[in-house]
């Protein structure tokens, strides 16, 4: 569940956080650490955008 504003947008700390975990997972699947699997899951893409991270 997002918290949300009075004005119904992401706070800046939250958008902030989101993009530090993106960062985090695409180096993290850069340098092997996870599957392109785990980083599709993790970035809750659809299974069919699996590929898209490795182009």
């Amino acid at each position: 569940m997002e918290k949300s504003n009075k004005s119904g947008e992401q706070s800046h700390w939250e958008e902030v956080s989101s993009s530090r975990f993106e960062r985090l997972v695409y180096r993290a699947f850069s340098e092997s650490l996870i599957s392109n699997s785990k980083a599709t899951a993790l970035l809750n893409l659809p299974l069919k955008d699996e590929r898209r991270l490795v182009l």
